[in-house]
């Protein structure tokens, strides 16, 4: 099975976090910030500059334990547990999405703000698909290109940094604190998003060439570098210019460089914010299926979306994945840069408040095992205490303060609520344990719509493919409340009915019992989808409805199956596929010549066929005990 490869280096690595952490907030929040808080906002800068670099320390600590894709979901997996784990990698699978078209959207706003919203949608759509075609063609590929677009900014804010000393003044740095608490922590809030992005970097830690040492050093420098820049580029720009002209730019970059060089330069500087924010676009485009890749190995995604490419070696399902998502939300929210940045922002904070809980977590498991971390971010336990404090805090200036809060909040509730059952679809895909629990928890609810699952067409079609059962001994796989047994019992001589339900197989007794079918014999068997029980004797027909995707070993199966049929015995399996139409059936299951080919490699020759329902279709198998070939049915 192809797997990523480690390539990125500690420059390249440094070049990508500075660039993923900048992103399109430095070209237009020390505006925003000015207009909110005038010279107080330098606080607000000061203030997050030193707190970014304790976030990066964190970063480097957690990704030193696990350097493995998936960044921060990875963390909570290792600390949290699975449920908590999905929660963070759908919260931070929403917030990649969100970036990667808050980027777009930055960047069609800087460079013509005034385009029709049509047109600013089929740029934002061409940019993402064309992007993700970049990701595509592989991560040798995709760095080179982002490493020469991840300059953009850092010279950009050089360049506007050096002309700006000859003009400062210290007078226009004072007075501060002239400016109530709410509207600086307001203003810490939104400037955030000036160094926020540590996630991007994270989920390609697997492929870092020696992580555990590299990814600290590297979250430390990049972020170190931006810090330095953007503080003394903010410091030298209102000491130059004032606070309150700098609040009145709409381009800060464009109009700083009208006052500093000439409109032709201007021009020159709008294409270089132009740039620099594509390439923050490209950054998290080729880093987030990552996460996806993650979350689907563990299957708490659709595990198909762990699939990687065997000669560009990416996850190029999860990257196809990712267009469909971004173009969704490009189409849901474009031109709606503020409201993207408050979507993101708060949603971000909670993120790296379990970041925190994590990390604490982390620390107490090493004690326990007596490991010693390659790094450790400073300051004991009182370092997350206080950034857990502080994130809360951020999220309570921003809904003081904001018009947009509470319907933000709304939506992300809706978001994450989606993501829950989601999470239980996916646990009964994937997990047998959990859909044990589930068929039993929903067992009435099976029987009380037994008649819309397994309709009496699709009954009647699976007793009669071999003509009736009349005499004969019939092995039923997966019973369930008993809907295809009662049917069998009424002709065969003897029906074992197995199902790893204990509650399918109680209502299914009694439902026997009520009708006096005296020819059942019930079995309850919580490892059936490993086994068929030993010893039960030989069957003529072996029946299975809705037990094939739980089955993860045909050959087995096949095995199993051909040592309990009589001679020239038949089977017939029915599953449940195409569910909703929509959604992709289980990878085992998907393979129809290599199921066909197993069960013949076992002495059973089948036929495969498929059955359309309204919310979903029926898969079916069908063979005899024989190395002749089945005829067609």
């Amino acid at each position: 099975m192809s797997k990523l490869e480690r390539r990125i280096t500690l420059p390249v690595l440094s070049i990508l976090i500075a660039n993923s952490i900048v992103g399109s907030g430095i070209f237009f929040m020390p505006a925003l910030a000015a207009r909110i808080s005038g010279n107080d906002s330098i606080i607000a800068w000061l203030l997050i500059s030193i707190i970014s670099l304790y976030f990066a320390a964190v970063f480097g600590e957690l990704a030193s334990k696990y350097p493995k894709a998936g960044g921060i979901y990875e963390y909570a997996k290792q600390t949290l547990g699975s449920f908590p784990s999905f929660l963070v990698g759908w919260m931070a699978l929403i917030g990649s999405n969100i970036s990667i078209v808050m980027f777009v959207v930055a960047a069609i706003r800087y460079l013509n703000p005034n385009l029709p919203v049509t047109l600013k949608t089929v740029i934002s759509l061409a940019f993402i698909i064309t992007f993700n075609m970049l990701a595509y063609l592989g991560l040798k590929t995709s760095m080179v290109v982002l490493t020469t677009l991840g300059f953009f900014p850092l010279l950009s804010v050089i360049a506007l940094t050096i002309p700006a000393v000859s003009r400062f003044t210290l007078q226009k740095l004072f007075p501060l604190l002239t400016h109530p608490l709410s509207a600086i922590g307001y203003t810490l809030f939104l400037i955030s998003d000036v160094f926020f992005g540590w996630e991007s970097a994270s989920y390609l830690s697997e492929e870092v060439k020696n992580p555990r040492k590299t990814i600290p050093r590297a979250m430390i420098l990049g972020t170190g570098i931006v810090a330095l820049l953007v503080l003394s580029f903010i410091v030298l720009t209102i000491g130059s210019v004032g606070a309150k002209a700098l609040g009145s730019f709409e381009t800060p970059f464009s109009d700083l460089a009208k006052i500093y060089f000439n409109e032709k330069v201007a021009i020159v500087f709008t294409l270089a914010a132009y740039l620099s924010i594509i390439g923050t676009v490209a950054d998290w485009i080729v880093s987030s299926p990552r996460l996806v890749l993650a979350m689907a190995r563990d299957k708490l995604m659709i595990a198909q979306l762990a699939d990687i490419h065997k000669k560009r070696l990416v996850p190029h399902k999860a990257i196809i994945f990712q267009t469909i998502a971004s173009s969704l939300i490009v189409l849901i929210a474009n031109s709606m840069y503020l409201t993207l940045v408050e979507t993101l922002l708060p949603l971000t904070f909670l993120l790296y408040t379990i970041l925190m809980i994590a990390l604490i977590i982390s620390r107490k498991q090493y004690r326990e095992q007596g490991i010693e971390p390659v790094f450790k971010a400073p300051f004991g336990i009182a370092g997350p205490l206080f950034i857990i404090t502080f994130n809360l805090a951020m999220i309570g200036f921003w809904i003081f303060k904001s018009q947009r809060s509470g319907f933000i909040l709304t939506n992300l509730a809706i978001f994450m609520l989606v993501g829950i059952p989601i999470y239980l679809l996916l646990n009964m895909y994937y997990n047998l344990e959990f859909s044990r629990k589930v068929l039993n928890a929903t067992a009435r609810l099976n029987l009380a719509f037994e008649a819309v699952t397994l309709p009496k067409s699709i009954r009647k079609f699976a007793i009669n493919l071999f003509g009736d059962v009349k005499g004969l001994n019939v092995l039923e796989l997966g019973s369930g409340v008993g809907t295809l047994t009662l049917e069998l019992a009424k002709q065969a001589d003897r029906v074992v009915a197995i199902d790893m339900s204990e509650k399918h197989i109680n209502i299914a007794r009694q439902r026997a019992e009520e009708l006096g079918l005296t020819n059942i014999e019930f079995i309850h068997d919580p490892h059936l989808a490993t086994r068929i029980v030993p010893g039960i004797g030989k069957f003529h027909r072996v029946y299975s409805v809705g037990m094939l995707s739980f089955f993860q070993d045909f050959k087995k199966l096949a095995r199993d199956l051909h040592q309990v049929l009589e001679d020239n015995g038949k089977i017939c399996f029915i599953e449940f596929i195409d569910y909703f139409k929509i959604l992709p059936n289980p990878s085992h299951i998907r393979n129809f010549k290599k199921i066909k080919s197993i069960f013949e490699e076992e002495g059973i020759s089948v036929k495969i066929t498929k059955k359309h329902g309204f919310l979903w279709n029926y898969l079916i198998i069908y063979g005899v005990k024989t190395g002749e070939a089945v005829p067609v049915i």
